[in-house]
């Protein structure tokens, strides 16, 4: 073996500093990529599952969803057969039926028609002890349509409600 007895000078020093410098950073930018990919694959192997179990929820889906149209076939199916074989009621018999939808708007109906007759009564009782001092008669009280939920006739009284400016009442 040789060795050199002769010192290291400091531009040989500054050239060993510098190529080990650079082998170290080359080693730095390696690891940081490496690292870069493993998360890179562990994000891709994250958004795999999640496209398998999208698909499997798809499938699933699409699975139920075919049952169901065969189902709402067969289900069809036996209710065509079904109104194939039975007569359809007499003419009689479906008048005398009644619908209870209509039958609820029928006695809506009625009641405003009584609560209408009642302020026109009213108003017409107070037109005749004003008729005496030759004022001209009220007309009758506009009437508003039918309210088409049977609680709002129960709700809406004779008095309009009393108006109010700022908490106030006029």
């Amino acid at each position: 073996m040789h060795t050199c007895n002769h010192p290291m000078t400091n531009e040989e020093f500054e050239r060993i500093k510098e190529e080990e410098k650079a082998h170290l950073r080359e080693i730095r930018k390696l690891r940081t990529m490496a690292k870069q990919l493993r998360a890179k694959r562990s994000v891709q192997a994250a958004l795999e599952r999640m496209l398998d179990g999208s698909r499997e929820v798809l499938d699933t889906h699409d699975e139920m969803v075919r049952r169901l149209a065969v189902e709402t076939a067969r289900h069809e199916a036996r209710l065509d057969l079904a109104l194939e074989d039975t007569p359809p009621p007499p003419a009689d018999a479906r008048a005398a039926d009644g619908d209870p939808l209509e039958d609820l708007d029928d006695a809506l109906l009625k009641a405003r028609a009584r609560q209408l007759l009642e302020r026109m009564t009213a108003a017409e009782a107070e037109s005749t002890t004003d008729d005496a001092s030759g004022a001209e008669p009220p007309q009758p009280p506009a009437t508003d349509p039918p309210p088409t939920d049977p609680r709002a006739a129960d709700q809406q009284g004779d008095e309009p409600p009393p108006r109010k400016t700022l908490g106030r009442s006029r």
